[in-house]
């Protein structure tokens, strides 16, 4: 027959209450107070995070461990305690963690359960944690953090500003150049432990999850000045590009860096050149491609340090460069240089036909006497140049000039063939296809080489951010450890 659910069958399933356990009872938190090692807020006492899972307290002590503790009032028989972390990111979460009890809140004796809280709860990342050991019948517990999320003491927002930023730029490196005394060493009156500067990273993201390839230039632990490259994933002149600096990690011992993974594989070399006090001519870019120093000198440089040069027998160079663009290529050379001396002199290149060039009245390209030019009147102070070779025109007439970030047409061409740069000899401070002619006198720095036609946008923001790093960016108000890693209880037991 059928039921009046229209199904044929049915059967009675009976439930053992015997095996159904008691359900969970909650102690009344009315007698109990907590102390703690530290608070964010002091009109927010540590007894708040007893009352309700709204009620956030902050742990922000110097280093970890932290801990808060209970005192229930009198003795009481429990066997859990439930954390309620209100923390919605893994940077400001507790991860390991220890639970003790006492009979007289001094005398803890060995913790009665640990864990590691790096495994988010399903769907979060946050949430209730219950605690579960045997039973006791204890006065007090206490909850230590040992290790949180994000270790470093302190974060600053530092915004690039968008109207410097022209155009939007994927994987910019960004300078972030100048004397923060707070980022000295902590013996100087700064607050990074590592005296090579290794304690100060960037992320993209105001929790610290997301770290950014960075290069250490130089850093002066004694006065804080530095000079570091970011790698920036968008760089927008639509609004102001955020990224956050983490320091004072007394934990960071060894370098974070990721020098390679900050030029991307467009740039085939980078060259600093120091420091002002010794002439660094190795390539930044994971290519490589060194140089070999023949009697150039350390000098001032726009950026940090760069190579000088006296005019006569000393450069910059190396033989036979893998991956330089030959043929007609499509590529980018720049160069930082200040002059001492009119020319004509060659700032510097590689191969056959492919070198910055100064002549009097006149900067551009040697071309291998097929030079294309536009005016320029001499004089000693810092400029950035560039030369580009496009893919749609690469002709000699094609070559865009780009003079402290600013489009520069070619007035004067002897011919107007095709590019065709053989391959040879990289050289900077003299004529690759003759390194004792055309010596130049002066300085340069910041040499990049990249085969790809950077867009107008892009020099343009290199100059602005290379010229006046003060103003290319802004950098905001401390937060302290609050911020970079907290954690925020409701306790029960």
């Amino acid at each position: 027959m059928a039921f009046g659910n229209g199904y044929s069958y049915r059967r009675a399933i009976t439930i053992d209450h015997t095996k159904v356990g008691a359900p969970i009872s909650t102690l009344s938190r009315a007698a109990w107070s907590a102390t703690a090692d530290s608070q964010y807020d002091a009109t927010v006492p540590p007894s708040e995070a007893i009352i309700c899972p709204q009620t956030k307290w902050w742990l922000s002590a110097a280093t970890f461990p932290h801990y808060i503790a209970v005192d229930m009032g009198s003795a009481q028989t429990f066997n859990r305690v439930v954390v309620d972390e209100l923390c919605d990111t893994v940077a400001r979460r507790t991860l390991t963690w220890e639970l003790y009890v006492s009979d007289d809140g001094s005398s803890w004796g060995s913790a009665v359960a640990s864990g590691n809280w790096t495994s988010a709860p399903t769907g979060t990342i946050y949430g209730v944690k219950v605690i579960s050991f045997s039973a006791v019948t204890k006065r007090y517990f206490k909850f230590v953090g040992l290790t949180g999320g994000q270790t470093y003491m302190n974060i600053r927002q530092i915004t690039a500003e968008y109207a410097d930023a022209a155009g939007s730029h994927a994987n910019f490196p960004l300078l972030i150049s100048g004397t923060y005394d707070y980022l000295a060493h902590t013996d100087h009156g700064g607050k990074l432990t590592s005296a090579s500067g290794f304690d100060l990273i960037f992320t993209s993201d105001e929790e610290g999850n997301t770290k950014l390839d960075h290069q250490i230039e130089s850093y002066n632990h004694e006065t804080g000045a530095l000079v570091f490259w970011v790698r920036v994933p968008t760089l927008s002149a639509a609004d102001g590009t955020v990224v956050y600096a983490f320091y004072g990690n007394s934990s960071v011992t060894t370098s974070q860096q990721d020098v390679p993974g900050v030029w991307n594989s467009n740039f085939k070399a980078v060259y600093h050149l120091g420091n002002g006090v010794t002439l660094n001519v190795a390539d930044s870019t994971s290519n490589a491609q060194d140089l070999t120093n023949n009697n150039a000198t350390p000098a001032a440089g726009q950026v940090d340090g760069g190579a000088g040069f006296s005019g006569s027998a000393q450069y910059i160079y190396r033989n036979n460069p893998t991956g330089f663009p030959t043929g007609a290529a499509e590529r980018t050379l720049s160069a930082w240089f200040k002059l001492g001396a009119d020319g004509p002199v060659s700032i510097g290149g590689w191969g056959i036909a492919w070198a910055l060039w100064h002549q009097s009245g006149y900067l551009g390209l040697e071309a291998d006497a097929y030079d294309p030019l536009f005016p320029w009147t001499y004089d000693t102070g810092w400029h950035r140049l560039a030369a580009v070779l496009p893919a749609w025109d690469n002709r000699l007439s094609g070559v865009l000039f780009y003079l402290d970030g600013v489009y520069t047409p070619t007035t004067a061409l002897v011919a107007n063939s095709i590019v065709n740069t053989a391959a040879g000899t990289a050289a900077f401070g003299a004529l690759p296809r003759s390194l004792n002619s055309n010596n130049l006198t002066g300085q340069l720095d910041e040499v990049r080489i990249s085969d790809i036609a950077r867009d107008g946008g892009w020099l343009l923001t290199e100059f602005n951010s290379e010229a006046s790093p003060s103003t290319f960016y802004g950098v905001g108000d401390e937060a302290t450890g609050s911020k970079a890693y907290n954690a925020v209880f409701f306790l029960g037991a």
